[in-house]
């Protein structure tokens, strides 16, 4: 079984000064724990200073994105996702530059490619302020098992920061296009975790997540909100 990770990161001055401190803890922490065959597919989203990845020496697919304020994240997501099945990969997951990985990665990867509903699902896991009302752990300190359920919860979806599917979900439910996301401009900054649930339901796909995965989320806040014209690249 062959993991497909997309991340997208920004290192610049003004508004993203920690990018590289984040990709650094990000890296390293899943190369330390990750047991399975992957690549991670990097797209730099127009840094003033573009990431040097070699140091780390792991399976990385390199692009640098010109200009970032054309496609957003959700061109990255897409593009990554057909890389990744033409690379063969069974699972893609979209990543947050601000994750922090640890061991039960890999309950995850085991457990969507073993479940009966892991074609047609979009999977999500536990992390801080994420639970769905769900404690992560149990009263032994050991991480619950099972699956929460959001399908056709309109109020509810899984969480962008981390969401992937396997090769068969994409094959089932990409669209005319072979994107996977809506690539309206109006989803490049939100919305586009939201809009592949909302279609998967409507074709009989599901959303869950699973409880035996909780990874820390920093929650360090993008800069995307400095998209709506050029002028914040012009600036830095």
């Amino acid at each position: 079984m062959k993991v497909g990770l997309i991340v997208t990161a920004h290192q610049s001055k003004k508004f993203r000064p920690m990018g590289k401190d984040l990709i650094d803890r990000y890296l390293k922490s899943l190369k330390s724990w990750i047991k399975h065959d992957y690549t991670v597919y990097f797209f730099d989203n127009s840094s003033e200073d573009k990431f040097e990845l070699g140091e780390y020496q792991m399976p990385i697919d390199y692009t640098y994105v010109e200009d970032q304020s054309l496609r957003g994240n959700t061109g990255p997501w897409n593009d990554g996702t057909i890389k990744a099945v033409n690379d063969g990969c069974d699972q893609i997951w979209i990543t947050n530059d601000d994750v922090e990985y640890n061991e039960s990665i890999n309950n995850l990867f085991d457990f969507v490619n073993n479940d009966e509903d892991g074609d047609v699902t979009v999977w999500g896991v536990m992390t801080n302020g994420i639970d769905q009302g769900n404690p992560a752990h149990n009263s032994s300190g050991k991480l619950n098992d099972g699956v929460i359920d959001l399908t056709n919860n309109k109020n509810t979806h899984v969480n962008g920061f981390f969401h992937g599917f396997t090769k068969k979900f994409y094959d089932n439910f990409k669209r005319e296009d072979d994107n996977i996301y809506d690539p309206d401009p109006k989803y490049n900054w939100g919305g586009n975790e939201t809009t592949i649930q909302t279609r998967a339901w409507e074709l009989g796909g599901k959303s869950k997540i699973y409880r035996g995965t909780w990874l820390h989320h920093n929650k360090i806040r993008g800069w995307k909100q400095h998209i709506d014209n050029k002028s914040w690249y012009e600036e830095k």
